[in-house]
């Protein structure tokens, strides 16, 4: 066990290779209590877990057995041990990519997300610097809905829209929310009803900082019977309990 942990998980770098030691994720202009572990989850690298918080074991193992012939000692490297990892620079900007494309997605439109690095001998910090700018958020929500008693069911569970007035912009949260009431719609006998039908329009105001939704719920569309090649819109179908056997 000395003999692996003393083994250097930097041992079998090639020249010019780092292996990444940490990331470090600074926020500017965020607001309280800001989880920054949704950012976390997008990184594409992440350094080799520490043993108690002390030491890197297993890329030690992998290291220490890579070259050793014996069939326990590849099964040792197999079981035991973890590739080194090492930085990717490419890996790196795509993680940015996906940082900027979450950010946006969650309100905070344009963001700055840069990066930066520190090495020492043959290991690397990577520092990623997100400035956000001020976030969109939910001015009027207006519903357009064709279907008359389907709208009547809609208005009647606004209270329990998972979209507020006020609420920051969510691509994640519109998208719950067309979960949702496609549940509530088929606990009320809309057995083939799918969020499909639901789109969301979606208008920023001006330097505002705002935006406005509007939620439309679209009617399903079959052959006409009487002109063929053309489709005609119908009101979604409800279903009740016929026989109970």
């Amino acid at each position: 066990l000395i003999t692996i942990v003393a083994c250097s998980p930097t041992a079998n770098l090639q020249k010019n290779t780092y292996l990444l030691n940490k990331n470090k994720i600074s926020i500017e202009n965020a607001p309280s209590a800001y989880n920054t572990d949704n950012i976390e989850s997008l990184l594409q690298q992440k350094p080799n877990k520490r043993f108690l918080g002390l030491f890197r074991i297993k890329p030690g193992i992998y290291n220490w057995t890579s070259k050793r012939n014996w069939k326990f000692w590849h099964w040792i490297h197999k079981t035991f041990g973890e590739k080194p990892v090492v930085y990717n620079r490419n890996l790196t900007h795509n993680s940015i990519d996906d940082i900027k494309l979450y950010l946006n997605n969650t309100g905070y439109f344009n963001p700055s997300v840069n990066d930066s690095v520190k090495t020492r001998k043959k290991k690397i910090d990577v520092y990623y610097n997100i400035k956000l700018s001020e976030p969109y958020r939910t001015n009027n929500i207006t519903y357009n809905i064709k279907d008359s008693i389907l709208r009547k069911y809609i208005l009647s569970d606004t209270s329990n829209s998972l979209i507020k007035k006020g609420n920051i912009y969510n691509v994640y949260n519109l998208d719950d929310e067309r979960e949702r009431i496609t549940n509530y719609l088929k606990d009320n006998g809309y057995f083939f009803f799918s969020k499909e039908y639901i789109f969301f329009k979606i208008d920023s105001l001006l330097n505002s900082h705002q935006f406005n939704i509007s939620l439309d719920i679209t009617n399903p569309t079959i052959p006409s019977e009487s002109d063929t090649g053309r489709v005609v819109e119908e009101n979604h179908k409800r279903y009740f309990i016929n026989n109970i056997i």
